[in-house]
């Protein structure tokens, strides 16, 4: 039973608190415009260095043709306890060197970070965000928290035009007066907006990632999860397709969807889930990959634990989607490789990323 107490641990530590008041994400008129970001334009398959590809099955109802937007684009940024890396075609290359707890391409080969990550950080520690161009020594911060404020940064947004920054701000230490919202960063021009309201007292989003115009919210209440579609204009969006709509939350059940990620195009949407076997001890995990327009089934894969790491996060771009493993350790997690699958060919491959960490996928610059 010690996965399982593991993991109601877990999932304890991410969702507990007050009961969310209805209305959990509040519109605002003056939300900027996502841009659509683009799927990738290369179409090769994993890197140099990548290890062991093996074939992955597909779910039931899986089409028989993949759609076209499915190329592969392999150049990742890992942060773990050694900084942070980008990682492309078997090089390494050393971005910052501080322990970092989340990272991604900037678009012009440095990378957005945060060295502690915000909503389990002490007061005196810092949850800036901090940008690495490539030509400079150290990275600076760019968006800064204070002792009155907390930040989490969660993703990016990238078109052709530009790269924004998804991240978090909360504020409050009592029910009455705590909020979170969402801001972005554009990296091009330094400004900052706030898009909407996202939480308050003890409940909002877990993590958040976006594609096609739309913000998925992975949001946390006590011990209730549902995913959150919202548009540009901070309005919700009902998804026909959502797994774990707000109307049908999850609640007390390690086993419902975690750690959803879509795609820049917003047609498809990447998720874990754990898989208990018929003693009930939970000992293996599912990769889920779902095309939002039709409901099909891409991909179910399933997979063993690996010396106790479980699913920490998921990245998809193009035709890869890269998860991320790590301990059940909340605040200071120990990473594995992640592991990288690929869908642009004709059979899915999983391979191993030599890089341990939180790994995230570049967009096409």
């Amino acid at each position: 039973m010690c996965f399982l107490v593991l993991f109601v641990a877990l999932l304890s530590a991410c969702g507990d608190g007050s009961q969310a008041p209805d209305g959990a994400v509040t519109p605002v008129t003056t939300a900027p415009e996502i841009p659509t970001g683009p799927a990738a334009t290369e179409d090769r398959a994993p890197g140099a260095g990548i290890s062991s590809p093996t074939s992955a099955a597909t779910g039931d109802g899986a089409p028989t043709t993949r759609p076209s937007d499915l190329t592969a684009d392999p150049r990742f940024v890992v942060a773990s306890d050694g900084g942070v890396v980008r990682y492309e075609d078997g090089v390494t290359t050393e971005l910052a060197h501080d322990p970092a707890a989340i990272a991604f391409d900037d678009g012009a080969g440095g990378a957005l970070m945060q060295f502690t990550e915000g909503f389990h950080a002490s007061t005196e520690e810092d949850t800036s965000i901090y940008h690495a161009r490539v030509g400079t020594d150290e990275p600076v911060p760019v968006v800064e928290g204070n002792v009155d404020v907390t930040l989490r940064l969660h993703g990016p947004v990238v078109s052709d035009e530009q790269v924004l920054a998804v991240y978090s701000v909360r504020r409050g230490a009592t029910p009455q007066d705590a909020s979170e919202e969402l801001f972005t960063y554009d990296v091009g021009t330094g400004d900052t907006r706030r898009v909407l309201e996202v939480g308050g007292w003890e409940y909002g989003p877990v993590s958040v990632s976006a594609g096609g115009g739309l913000y998925l919210l992975n949001t946390s209440a006590e011990a209730s999860r549902w995913f959150e579609f919202v548009a540009a204009t901070g309005t919700p969006v009902e998804v026909e397709h959502n797994p774990l709509p707000p109307g049908s939350p999850c609640a007390d059940d390690v086993t419902c969807p975690d750690h959803p990620a879509l795609d820049p195009t917003g047609s498809r949407l990447a998720y874990t889930q754990l898989v208990p076997g018929d003693d009930g001890v939970i000992r293996s995990w599912e990769l889920v990959v779902l095309d939002l327009r039709t409901g099909a089934t891409l991909l179910r894969l399933p997979q063993q634990y690996d010396a106790g790491f479980a699913p920490r996060a998921v990245d998809t771009v193009g035709g890869l989607v890269v998860v991320s493993r790590g301990s059940a350790d909340v605040e200071r997690p120990t990473w594995s490789e992640p592991l990288v699958v690929d869908l642009s060919g004709a059979e899915p491959t999983v391979s191993t990323l030599p890089v341990r960490g939180l790994a995230t996928l570049a967009r096409a610059e």
